[in-house]
């Protein structure tokens, strides 16, 4: 532009600054139609006004702000543990250092980004450190991993990312010669990142090659989320949320909806990925953008159809051979509609994934209906005028034709006689010509009934496709997330709602009858699973979980051979026999898993490289033991045994997955269960710490998780328990036991203060407020102790309540109030005591009534009883006291059990003659303190004669002192 037009240019460029885009086009259309050096100046001047969030004269500031002062300055220097060595990149917001850690504990070689001097405004502060807490949600191979982070001394914050030596994508690509088969493998890598990137809420928005590298051992690694978006709105701080006269893109990379300023979804990332694979492919971008104003990026951006790759490969230098399908494959990523691009990066890769295999793939060719609706829209006013050219020359055709028909009539009439003798003739014909109509039509309308029946099916396949995305994307995405027990029942109740209202349509469809059993499934996993996130809704889980099983029974009999359908009716029936065994329906439960033992040892044949189908069988294991456990140790052991030799071969075969590995402590911490329950002390503490050095470990990398939490919780209250409960056998380690109970009660808290809806949390924390009270405590923790009773029996009475057919429930709430009570009476509140035991009296009661071979339950009443009889023998009631005292003997003497617990029922006896000893030595009676201690005294020595590992020494030296002090008041 000659300087003597200057004046002009900032006259034209004051005037369209003010003005909104699209008016702002028009103005400069008007304007600068006959002088377009003029147009292109302005345009320069408002795109560098209007780019980024400060305009020009951010920029200068910015600009002057770092020659003033330079990072340059800062090699050398120290960020907490980490020494800068080198500036190794510099972008718009900050810079990037080489730098190493260097202190007593390891060496280590990191990228360090600080945000530049000049750059620390508000704004750019507040979006670094967007990056910085999206990086560090985000844990994935193919993701440049985030480290550390901090505050230079200057306020401005930094990042520490992992160091990645590698090349970007194209530049790999092209010194490597990669064949087409190469990169499109190497690309599905880089679609698998953003998928998991897409599954944790975030939209990049900015892909390009350059933020893709690759290292030398061809891993690629994405960069630079500085403008990703967080699909979740509580987690987006309104950053990245908005547009702004085209922010910070890439605009050769960037969507028709980036550019034009419409919502964000994953959809933007699926067309960046579309050019870097077109780019990939021909070694040019996909949009050719000429200049740089607003105009000419929304015009080539949103308007200019991409071409085949295939059509510029020829011209690009490279000699890759491109067909048919993959034009179609990154054209349809291409695709400027968001809605008919791939649903998902993830479809986008297993439509690569297809090509690969040689198999059809989903991306088909634009249709001939949708190109020429695109240019009616693009023609409309041509295509008016050929309408109605077209509409003049068939109208004067039609009239021509008319005329000619009456002509032909009139002569048909002065023919007439002539042509009698071919009426008939004329008839048969007409006849035959109706004939052919019927069949015509015919024929039309079951082309139409076809082509509608096509439609339909199609649209079947369409919401199935989208009820799979909602049931195993969306609700997996929030299954392990505090406080989402409703927002998943939302999620599977009301895609369930739909799959039931579609069956109705498809009632033979194999893979909607599946699906029909996962959302069944999923269903009563919210609605009551004992040992899940849950509403507490036990009938309506059982009632979905027969559902689940229905649906999937009959795949099962028809495709023996299909890994998927098997292992669904596996994990549907055992998490049925979980809910039935907990609400005291053991031997159907049991029924239910023996049927499954021939079965699921077939799934690791079926689907061998699939770490789940080899864990099965454990799961099968896993539950027969615990329902085992409080009716026969002598099966559960061995079920145990089962379930460790199982999972040991998938350990074997997947030695790196902590899957494999988490569920193999599960299996060596129940087993430690097990030794504990049989007296085995030691080995079931040494068991416990195994599977809880592996547990806190995995809570480590995954905090978030509340089904890690919540197996660490459990482990620490096991521990604990062998430690020095009561309750239990133990080994008299009280501090330890409150060391490791204090640790579950915090956990407890934390999980059931997330979700208020979830009963299972609620649970929790009741027991471990009574385990972390009922040990032998201090005198001065006693209120405190008491006070977590009242709690916990408060929760326990909720829970009894809003789920009744819960039998374990009433079990935890007897034992509860027992402690309770013992706690009042040690206390001195002896009134408040006796009605608090003899409430836990009645509820063991009613649950023995429901399970009667349940031998916890059998212990917890018992105990009841002997908690009542002492306290109604303090306060002097004599009558009472024996009576209840005397109940408990004969509740053990009618007690049965399998060999392997024989000796279980032993030691009840001998507590409760020890008990019975007790109330009559506070009555005075010590004839019958003696008799009852010398009985309490024989059932321990059986005990011992027997080998059994539940004899507790302590207890037997009780009641021997007993028997001393007796002899002792009858001289």
């Amino acid at each position: 532009m000659p300087g003597n037009n200057w004046d002009r240019v900032q006259e034209v460029f004051l005037e369209a600054a003010d003005l909104p885009l699209y008016d702002r086009v028009r103005f400069l259309d008007e304007t600068c139609a006959d002088d377009p050096d003029l147009r292109t100046e302005v345009e320069s001047l408002l795109w560098a006004d209007t780019a980024g969030a400060g305009g020009i004269s951010e920029a200068i500031e910015s600009e002057v702000n770092s020659l003033l002062h330079d990072d340059v300055s800062l090699i050398g220097t120290r960020l907490g543990r980490y020494r800068l060595v080198k500036e190794i990149g510099r972008g718009g917001m900050g810079s990037v250092f080489l730098a190493e850690r260097d202190d007593e504990h390891f060496h280590q070689t990191v990228a360090i980004k600080i945000v530049k001097r000049g750059m620390d405004s508000a704004e750019v502060l507040a979006r670094f450190r967007h990056e910085r807490q999206i990086l560090a949600g985000l844990e994935h191979p193919y993701i440049a991993r985030l480290i550390d982070g901090g505050t230079t001394d200057d306020g401005r914050p930094f990042f520490v990312m992992e160091r990645v030596e590698g090349r970007p994508i194209d530049v790999y690509c092209r010194e490597q010669n990669l064949s087409v088969e190469a990169r499109l493998r190497l690309f599905v890598r880089v679609c698998e990142a953003i998928s998991y990137a897409h599954r944790a809420l975030v939209v990049h928005r900015d892909l390009k090659p350059s933020n893709i590298l690759v290292t030398s051992e061809g891993i690629p690694k994405l960069l630079d989320f500085g403008v990703a978006k967080l699909l979740g709105p509580s987690l987006d701080p309104g950053l990245t949320s908005t547009w702004s006269a085209m922010g910070p893109l890439t605009p050769e990379y960037a969507s028709p909806e980036q550019i034009q300023g419409l919502p964000i979804t994953t959809a933007a990332d699926t067309y960046a990925l579309g050019a870097i694979l077109f780019e990939l492919l021909t070694g040019r971008r996909a949009q050719k953008i000429a200049g740089h104003s607003p105009a000419e990026i929304e015009r080539v951006v949103c308007h200019v159809e991409i071409p085949a790759p295939s059509a510029v490969e020829k011209t690009s230098g490279l000699s890759l051979k491109i067909d048919s399908d993959l034009d179609n494959i990154v054209l349809m990523a291409l695709r400027k509609e968001p809605e008919r691009r791939y649903r998902s990066v993830n479809q986008f890769a297993e439509d690569i994934a297809k090509y690969l295999a040689g198999r059809p793939v989903l991306a088909q060719q634009d249709s001939f209906v949708y190109r020429s609706r695109k240019f009616l829209r693009r023609h409309a006013l041509l295509v008016a005028a050929a309408a109605l050219v077209t509409a003049s020359l068939v109208g004067g055709t039609a009239l021509a034709l008319m005329q000619a028909k009456r002509a032909e009539t009139a002569r048909g009439l002065a023919e007439m006689q002539r042509q009698s003798a071919e009426r008939e003739r004329a008839r048969a014909e007409a006849q035959t010509q109706i004939a052919e109509q019927e069949r015509v039509k015919a024929e039309a309308e079951a082309l139409v009934a076809k082509t509608e029946q096509g439609i339909s099916q199609r649209r079947l396949a369409q919401m199935l496709e989208l009820s799979d995305h909602t049931l195993f994307d969306v609700h997996s995405a929030i299954e392990k997330l505090p406080g989402a027990t409703e927002a998943r029942r939302k999620i599977v109740a009301t895609t369930l709602s739909f799959l039931e209202d579609l069956s109705k349509d498809a009632a033979h469809d194999d893979r909607l009858r599946f699906m029909l059993s996962v959302s069944y499934l999923r269903v009563a996993d919210v609605l009551g699973h004992p040992l899940k996130p849950n509403l507490g809704d036990s009938k309506g889980a059982d009632e979905n979980y027969r559902k689940s099983v229905a649906m999937i029974e009959p795949l099962v009999k028809q495709y023996p051979d299909n890994g998927e359908y098997l292992r669904q009716m596996i994990h549907a029936e055992v998490q049925w026999a979980i809910l039935l065994s907990r609400t005291g329906e053991q031997a159907r439960a049991i029924a239910v898993l023996k049927s499954l033992m021939p079965m699921a040892p077939r799934l690791p044949k079926l689907c061998p490289k699939d770490p789940d189908c080899w864990m099965v069988e454990s799961e099968v294991y896993s539950e027969l033991l615990e329902t085992n456990e409080t009716i026969d140790s002598g099966s559960a052991i061995g079920y145990s045994e089962l379930q460790v030799g199982s999972l040991e071969k998938a350990h074997k075969q997947f030695p790196d997955n902590s899957e494999v590995l988490l569920e193999l402590a599960s299996a060596y911490s129940q087993n430690a269960k097990l030794h504990n329950v049989r007296g085995e002390l030691r080995e079931s503490v040494d068991g416990f710490r195994r599977a809880m050095s592996l547990r806190e470990e995995e809570v480590r990398r995954n905090p978030s998780d509340v089904l890690l939490q919540r197996s660490l919780m459990i482990t620490y209250g096991n521990l604990a328990g062998t430690l020095g409960n009561p309750i239990y056998l133990n080994l008299g380690d009280s501090e330890g036991a409150r060391l490791y109970y204090g640790k579950a009660l915090a956990i407890a808290r934390q999980l059931a203060a997330a979700d208020a809806n979830n009963q299972l949390a609620q649970y929790d924390l009741a027991n471990a407020l009574l385990f972390s009270s009922c040990l032998d405590l201090p005198k001065e923790l006693w209120p405190e102790a008491l006070a977590h009773l009242t709690e916990a029996e408060t929760i326990m009475t909720r829970l009894v309540a809003a789920d009744p057919k819960a039998v374990k429930n009433l079990r935890w709430l007897s034992t509860v109030q027992e402690f309770r009570g013992r706690r009042l009476m040690l206390m001195g509140q002896n009134d408040e005591a006796i009605a608090t035991l003899q409430t836990s009296m009645e509820n063991g009661e009613k649950g023995l009534t429901r399970a009667a071979s349940d031998l916890s339950m059998m212990t917890q009443v018992v105990a009841s009883e002997e908690g009542l009889s002492e306290a109604l023998a303090r306060k002097g009631d004599a009558d009472g006291a024996l009576s209840h005292a005397r109940a408990a003997v004969a509740k053990v003497e009618k007690a049965t059990a399998p060999d392997s617990d024989k000796d279980r029922l032993l030691r009840l006896a001998a507590i409760a003659y020890q008990n019975l000893a007790v109330v009559q030595s506070l009555l005075g009676d010590w004839n019958g303190a003696r008799a009852s201690a010398e009985l309490s005294i024989t059932q321990w020595q059986r005990m011992v004669a027997m080998g059994s590992h539940r004899v507790e020494s302590a207890k037997m030296r009780a009641s021997e002192e007993l028997v001393q002090q007796s002899l002792a008041h009858l001289k």
